[in-house]
């Protein structure tokens, strides 16, 4: 492990990351309901501070022996792949829950259709109605799919570059599991405070220690993934479209399942729960289910170096 460049990264990255975001958050530009435009290039701007930490870092120790990984251009094999595994593991974990009996679906999307007003649902023909929800639902999960795939993976290449692209080289050893848990726990916690204000923000602290857990177990399984993504392939930007589809899955202005599964709480659904979870931790023990033959690449090039 090379213990004076992780330490400058980490030291930068939390340091303006935690006074970003809590910066952000007691000045109220963080919205959690409705986000303008301007709170969504706020958000962009907090996830590029990984990156920042990394230029950072190898401004103060240098090291040109050791280049950052690929960013572009995408491999179409596993970009595909990737762009139809992450909607499906999503698909499969509603589905889990929904047979388990935690969650029920809203085929008829009456809380999204209820956003229309009553007076544009009224004007609308019944045979059309009949035919609205599947369609939007189809619709809003291709739109998800299509931004997770570009707006979305290009603002979750900031956090890439720094986690993938500069900690996890520095960090690894022989020992992956270890790797795996040491990265996903602190970018776990380094956007903790952005989840947990959520709490704060309905002053209602119900259900916060069921949250913080499954979002720690989650970001320590995904970040398995995307290490693993970059340890097989050498590809940054192949984390960074994994992390975008996630991201455009998960957060409720921009995924569509949320309206389709309303009543989704945790630990037992959503996105973060504990089928998520067990789903992504198989994903991280066998890649291909996320990026195909390129799962059989470069295993262990650079988890194996001795710094």
């Amino acid at each position: 492990m090379d213990k004076k460049r992780v330490f400058v990264y980490l030291a930068f990255t939390f340091g303006i990351g935690y006074a970003v975001q809590f910066g952000l958050l007691f000045a109220g530009l963080v919205a959690y309901k409705n986000p303008t435009i301007f709170n969504t290039l706020l958000l962009v701007v907090v996830m590029w501070i990984p990156a920042l930490g990394a230029l950072a870092a190898s401004r103060v120790c240098p090291d040109p022996g050791n280049p950052m990984p690929k960013v572009w251009p995408l491999p179409a094999g596993p970009a595909l792949w990737l762009i139809t595994a992450v909607p499906a593991l999503f698909a499969v974990n509603y589905a889990l829950s929904w047979l388990c009996g935690f969650v029920g679906p809203q085929w008829g999307l009456s809380t999204l259709m209820g956003q229309f007003g009553a007076s544009t649902v009224e004007q609308i023909p019944p045979n059309v109605m009949a035919m609205l929800p599947p369609l939007l639902t189809v619709l809003g999960i291709a739109l998800s799919v299509l931004l997770g795939a570009t707006v979305v993976a290009a603002a979750a290449l900031g956090s890439e570059l720094g986690w993938r692209g500069y900690l996890l080289p520095r960090l690894a050893g022989k020992n992956r599991l270890v790797v795996h848990a040491a990265t996903g726990l602190l970018w776990g916690l380094w956007f903790l405070p952005l989840v947990l204000w959520w709490f704060r923000y309905n002053n209602d602290y119900e259900g916060v220690v069921p949250t913080a857990l499954c979002t720690l177990g989650m970001a320590i399984v995904l970040g398995a993934v995307l290490n693993e993504i970059v340890l097989r392939t050498g590809h940054v930007g192949l984390a960074a479209l994994a992390l975008g589809l996630f991201v455009s899955q998960e957060r409720f202005g921009l995924a569509f399942w949320p309206y389709l599964f309303p009543s989704a709480e945790l630990p037992w659904a959503g996105a973060c729960s504990v089928f998520a979870i067990a789903l992504w931790l198989l994903a991280a023990a066998f890649p291909f289910v996320l990026i195909g033959r390129a799962a059989r690449g470069r295993v262990g090039a650079q988890s194996t170096d001795k710094r």
